[in-house]
């Protein structure tokens, strides 16, 4: 790809450069293939279930604001201090504009359903996306074998027993019936966003690299908010009592989807994006065994299902 585009790489001053520059591209990595999955829906779940915490007292928009804020200078560092090779290639940049829009209104949908909850069922609705992208590789001439579609099956369909299953302070309550279905639209405008935003992104990585691809968006991410909050003339600001979680939130999020989008670049990607989906089981379990939510039978089935499809596709090395 270096001559379709031009490509920009801080000046080498020694092999100390050299060196920082094959850790930043061997950074991501580390971990191997099949593990990455686990370690992104770890990361993303918990930073998913800080969100819906957050969300409650700050607000959706006020809390992805200072987590976008977070992740771009925690890349920006990465991007200077490692020297990454920094692609400009204009003819492709609707890939990053489509991520980037995409990621911010799938987050701001997914907070503030969190915030309205239960955490236990949105979760998993949002989570529920493999569904589109396998099916949007497929109609590209994607075709995995047997074995990965039984997985890809049962992980999908732990995914909708986790969804469809309502919790029982759901169901004793039908006066706020119109108030969860309002919650699970939101959820599935969400899960559709960030089928867009995987899709967008696996597509930008061949060209850009993952922490390109990342960084860009959440810078704009970052431009269409300011733009939001100076047009309302209102200040995004944010007690001190909550720098701690939105730090840690803004962390685990910019590494969760490194690691998803280096974890699914290449062949099995349509895979990939199914093991990555476990997060919204974690966060369904958080919200189990923090807020004391209530998970059924059923449920927990569906918990089961997703972990054994994750566990048997990533033995398979997707």
């Amino acid at each position: 790809n270096a001559e379709d585009g031009i490509r920009y790489r801080s000046p080498s001053r020694g092999l100390g450069d050299v060196y920082k520059r094959q850790v930043s591209c061997k950074f991501l990595r580390v971990v191997p293939c099949r593990a990455r999955r686990f370690v992104f829906f770890f990361c993303f779940g918990i930073s998913v279930f800080f969100s819906g915490l957050c969300t409650r007292s700050l607000g959706a928009r006020v809390v992805f604001f200072w987590v976008v804020c977070v992740g771009s200078v925690v890349l920006t560092l990465w991007i200077v201090f490692f020297g990454v090779e920094l692609v400009w290639r204009i003819d492709c940049a609707w890939l990053l504009l489509v991520n980037g829009v995409a990621t911010l209104m799938m987050t701001i949908l997914l907070y503030a359903s969190l915030a309205r909850g239960p955490v236990s069922v949105v979760a998993p609705i949002v989570a529920a996306h493999p569904i589109l992208v396998v099916l949007f590789w497929f109609t590209l001439g994607a075709r995995p074998g047997l074995f990965q579609w039984l997985c890809i099956g049962g992980a999908i369909i732990g995914v909708i027993l986790v969804a469809c299953s309502r919790s029982k302070a759901v169901r004793v309550r039908p006066d706020q019936r119109a108030y969860f279905q309002r919650t699970v639209l939101m959820a599935l405008a969400a899960s559709f966003l960030y089928t867009l935003m995987v899709v967008a992104g696996q597509s930008a990585i061949p060209i850009y690299g993952e922490v390109q691809t990342v960084w860009l968006s959440r810078l704009i991410g970052l431009f269409l908010l300011t733009g939001f909050f100076v047009v309302r003339r209102k200040c995004p600001s944010v007690p001190f009592i909550w720098w701690p979680f939105l730090i840690v939130q803004g962390c685990l999020d910019m590494g969760g989807y490194l690691l998803l989008l280096a974890g699914s670049s290449g062949s099995g990607r349509e895979v990939a994006v199914v093991a990555a989906s476990g997060f919204g089981v974690v966060t369904a379990l958080l919200g189990r065994f923090v807020l004391k939510e209530t998970v059924t039978v059923v449920q927990w089935t569906g918990v089961v299902l997703v972990f054994l499809g994750v566990g048997l596709l990533s033995g398979q090395g997707y």
